[in-house]
């Protein structure tokens, strides 16, 4: 204890050490220093700033690090303070504000915060440019090639919109991986009847871009222009609506607010012309509609040859890729990627292809490939590089998939390289799901009572919930959560959040509902209760909730979760949230619903009960709190997976669960937020993306058609039936025939019987 004050007198003195260093010994960054060119208050203005110093301001006194693209400064010049703020934008671009020349008393020296306290909180930044400059990378700023019309409102209230007006940034060929895309060019052309429009060609050199809220700001300079306050210009975009663009007519960026009220606008709209020939095919399977639940659930259309992705960042807005598939080796494509800016000229070899050119206006280069054949790429042709992908065969409803790095060199061995996946130690694959999904039978199946925990629970779906009273003639003996997937097929899940549970005087099933559901096949069957955790549990859909007190004519000796896979090819999963269970003297299921079994499938009616013995499917009168559609499954790093589909969810159709097997009759499920399973989503608890885990356990009765099945989607390619095991017993063993085992049991008896003679 006597340490810790002076360990706190060392605390002390450190800080204060340091902070006389700041204000002491203050070294400008090397990222500020250098001669930068600014046009302040209608004077084009140069700043010389080296390690100690600033021109026009004097020496630095102090320095504060409020980010590490944020800093603020003193200096002193005579008896003038000066306060001076800097934005880093790029490594080229710099945004100040500052304070006038302050005096204080003789021999008093002013803190950085004394001084900066006096600076305007509603100053406009000073945009600051390199003189030497270094080019950066357009690929984030604008690319592509674009068509546009333009307005300047400074000269013409009117829009110069002229077809052959042109935005190009595209690529360079010089190194490797041809990645040295720096410049872009504006081909203006003059409109009839607006005189002050203009036509000729500018390029641009990027300098580097940033983000300020939604706002997308990228400088440039002209590369063909020698004049400093006509050299470089600002330019805004949107991260949402990137067809319209701000371009700024003096040196600074502070002018530009919005791309719609910029001094310059761009009104763009992307030009494509795609002449890539395939040069392999995709699996048969793959052509169809899907949803990439690794972009945004993005619109997926697959042929033989191509994938077509549009991708719908903003309401109304929609943006699109393409792929051509070029190679195939194994279950790796090389594809090549149309990016979703620009347009594209076929990168023509002679031989196999047709060499494609535009109207002899534009320059070819010529290169050799890998094999020895000319490669041609015009000139102002936009983005096309080489992706790989990784297709796993398709099962189900489900495509899974990983995506490789994007690379411009058409090179099988380089851009299929698996070090170029960057998947990590620790990774799963990405999925692309069915838009119109087929159903199939549920790894899951049978009756479950179930628990669940979680911020988004299953609630009822009936508009403001279940009736709490009266309910004539009906006692509710126990309320559960029900899961079941009893249909035919066993295809379909339904869930039931508040559930009662009771029979009539004969001992069968009642309820005030009755049933009768689309059969779809499941890949788990059975009946469980089951206990559910997370931030999305399952909760009744009955409005309001289900009935408490008094239920006439009915008693809840129990109430659980449950969860039901129990129709004859179970493809449906049924849960039930809150579920009253009870029994007659016969010991036979009483239920608030009653049930109506025929010789082929399991109905709900309100009011007759007949029991038979094949099948279990329930009538569309009424429906449970959720009916979940199984779509596929399957396993993958020791886990197994479930994907549903559900029409009336509101977030997201797709839901992704990962389901175990904990106990003879007891299964754990836990349903992520949206499509996709998190990596390090497990059954056990919420987070990692799970919204609502399920502990679940099967209740089935002795007069029930609903039989548990699980499946854990180790193979997830066998043909339906294939769950049937055919037992030969007259067939030998394994390892021997009938034959063999008949010469050696011969050869056994003769040696005995010699050993007796």
């Amino acid at each position: 204890m006597k340490l810790l004050p002076r360990f706190l007198v060392l605390l002390v003195l450190l800080a204060c050490i340091t902070v006389r260093e700041i204000q002491g010994n203050c070294v400008i960054p090397f990222l500020l220093r250098g001669s930068w060119f600014s046009f302040e208050k209608g004077t084009n203005t140069i700043t010389e700033i080296d390690g100690t110093s600033m021109s026009d301001h004097g020496t630095c006194v102090a320095l504060k690090v409020y980010r590490y693209d944020y800093k603020a400064f003193l200096f002193r010049r005579d008896e003038c303070y000066y306060c001076v703020r800097f934005h880093i934008r790029t490594v080229n671009v710099l945004q100040k504000s500052g304070t006038g020349c302050y005096t204080f008393k003789e021999n008093y020296k002013p803190s950085l915060e004394e001084v900066c306290a006096e600076l305007d909180r509603n100053q406009g930044l000073v945009t600051m440019f390199n003189e030497n400059y270094v080019p950066k990378n357009c690929r984030s700023a604008i690319e592509g090639v674009w068509h546009f019309a333009y307005q300047n409102r400074f000269s013409f209230t009117g829009e110069c919109n002229h077809p052959g007006a042109k935005i190009q940034s595209c690529q360079e060929p010089g190194n490797q991986f041809l990645i040295a895309n720096q410049k872009f060019n504006i081909s203006y052309k003059k409109c009839e009847g607006i005189k002050e429009s203009f036509g000729g060609t500018k390029e641009f050199s990027c300098l580097g871009d940033w983000f300020i809220e939604k706002n997308h700001f990228f400088a440039v300079a002209n590369t063909k222009e020698s004049r400093k306050d006509e050299k470089y210009r600002c330019f805004v975009r949107n991260r949402d609506d990137d067809l319209y663009m701000g371009h700024s007519i003096t040196p600074e960026c502070s002018v530009l607010k919005t791309p719609e009220n910029s001094p310059f606008r761009f009104r763009m709209t992307p030009v494509k012309l795609e002449t890539v020939n395939p040069g392999c095919l995709l699996p048969k399977n793959f052509s169809g509609e899907w949803v990439n639940t690794a972009h945004t659930e993005a619109d997926v259309f697959i042929n033989q040859t191509h994938i077509i992705e549009t991708t719908y960042p903003d309401e109304g807005r929609f943006r699109k890729t393409i792929y051509v598939c070029k190679e195939q080796r194994d279950n790796r494509y090389m594809m090549a990627r149309l990016n979703i800016d620009g347009w594209w000229v076929l990168v023509a070899r002679e031989g196999p292809w047709e060499v494609e050119r535009d109207g002899g206006e534009r320059l070819t280069r010529v290169k050799k490939g890998r094999n020895g054949e000319d490669i041609r790429m015009s000139d102002g042709e936009g983005q096309k590089d080489y992706v790989c992908f990784e297709f796993v065969p398709r099962h189900h409803s489900i495509i899974r998939f990983r995506k490789g790095l994007e690379m411009i060199l058409e090179d099988f061995s380089t851009v299929c390289s698996y070090i170029q996946f960057k998947s990590g130690r620790e990774w799963n694959y990405d999925l692309m799901l069915a838009k119109d999904p087929v159903p199939v039978k549920c790894p899951v199946a049978g009756k479950f009572n179930f628990t669940q925990k979680g911020e988004l629970r299953f609630e009822t779906r009936i508009l403001g919930g279940v009736t709490k009273s009266p309910w004539d003639h009906i006692y509710c003996r126990e309320n559960i959560s029900d899961l079941s997937v009893c249909d035919r097929d066993q295809k379909e899940i339904w869930i039931d959040a508040h559930y009662c549970i009771s029979v009539d005087a004969y001992g069968r099933h009642t309820d005030i509902y009755s049933k009768d559901p689309l059969a779809v096949k499941c890949p788990i069957a059975g009946k469980f209760n089951f206990i559910q955790r997370g931030e999305l549990p399952f909760v009744t859909r009955v409005l309001g909730g289900v009935t408490v007190a008094p239920r006439p004519g009915i008693y809840c000796k129990d109430n659980i979760s449950d969860m039901s896979v129990c129709d004859d090819a179970q493809k449906e999963v049924w849960i039930e949230v809150d579920k009253c269970i009870s029994m007659d003297h016969y010991g036979r299921h009483v239920d608030i619903y009653s049930v109506f079994y025929t010789t082929n499938s399991w109905s709900l009616s309100p009011t007759a009960v007949l029991y038979t013995t094949n099948s279990c499917s329930l009538s569309p009168t009424a429906d449970p709190d959720y009916k979940l559609k199984c779509v596929g499954y399957w396993k993958e790093n020791l886990q197994s997976y479930l994907i549903t589909y559900d029409e009336l969810d509101p977030y997201s159709k797709y839901r992704c669960w990962v389901y175990q097997r904990a106990d003879l009759n007891k299964i754990l499920m836990s349903q992520s937020v949206g499509p996709f399973c998190n990596l390090k989503q497990t059954v056990l608890g919420t987070g990692n993306g799970a919204a609502v885990t399920l502990n679940m356990v099967e209740y089935e009765r002795e007069h029930d058609r609903c039989p548990m099945h699980f499946d854990d989607g180790s193979n997830p390619w066998k043909e339906a039936g294939a769950n049937v095991h055919v037992f030969h017993f007259t067939g030998g063993t394994k390892y021997f025939s009938p034959s063999v085992l008949t010469i050696l049991i011969a050869f056994v008896i003769s040696w005995l019987l010699s050993r007796k003679t």
